[in-house]
């Protein structure tokens, strides 16, 4: 259960995984189901139900989302990584209960996708999904670094290089191109591309480090305003992490 009230207008690191630590996406399909989910519940009102959106193309589907009229966002998505048994987002919450509401309806409609896709039944996360409040906008930096760097930590991209194109996370939509999903404007203002760049490769090969830190010792990284450090926790506590 979580202990810290979700507060209109301040940030958040939200995070869940598999039961078990068991994968969640197991190929491009879950994918990119997730982030279309994601993106469809971004307004706190739809413009149709979702068994019918996902019938359009991926035209139509924007079409759809650009021409629905104006409604409040549940969140600002300020980053965000999908992993094989797990996933982060970076939330601004804009409405009340809107980080619970946004999340809880996109774990809800994965998770039915992700069952009937597999044959299978049951939760497939570990439960609510985790919170934690992101103070200032130097550790909001800090923290989109910690989650862009996710795939580079675990050994899925080989160099940071191709962690800026993981097509699972927001990484490309500040690198590249916009993907309908991500607010780019704060972090954007506070570096510039080739800075905000700089940034993340900094930080690479110490986060790949204590990735391993963490999978040996117990530790876990914790989010401080100066970056990412290692902490021992209780069993009970690492469960929160990924």
């Amino acid at each position: 259960m979580r202990e810290i009230p979700l507060v209109n207008g301040e940030i958040y690191h939200v995070f869940n995984r598999g039961v078990l630590k068991r994968q969640i996406f197991d190929d491009a399909w879950d994918y990119r189901r997730f982030i279309t989910i994601a993106k469809y519940y971004l307004p706190s009102t739809q413009p149709m139900r979702l068994s019918h959106f996902l019938r359009l193309s991926e035209d139509k589907r924007q079409e759809v989302l650009l021409l629905h009229p104006s409604s409040p966002a549940h969140v600002q998505v300020l980053a965000y990584c999908l992993m094989p048994n797990h996933f982060h987002l970076l939330l601004r919450q804009e409405i009340d209960n809107g980080i619970s509401k946004y999340v809880g309806l996109i774990e809800n409609a994965f998770t039915r996708y992700f069952n009937l896709r597999h044959h299978q039944s049951g939760h497939i996360l570990q439960g609510k999904f985790q919170a934690v409040h992101v103070a200032d906008t130097e550790q909001c930096l800090h923290t989109s670094r910690y989650i862009h760097l996710n795939p580079y930590t675990d050994y899925i991209t080989q160099s940071v290089e191709a962690t800026f194109k993981y097509p699972w996370s927001s990484a490309p939509a500040y690198f590249e191109a916009l993907d309908g999903l991500t607010d780019t404007r704060l972090l954007s203002e506070m570096l510039d591309r080739q800075k905000h760049m700089a940034f993340i490769a900094d930080q690479a090969e110490y986060q790949r480090a204590l990735g391993m830190m963490k999978h040996t010792s117990g530790g876990v990284a914790i989010s401080t305003p100066r970056g990412w450090e290692s902490k021992r926790v209780a069993e009970g506590e690492r469960d929160l992490i990924e």
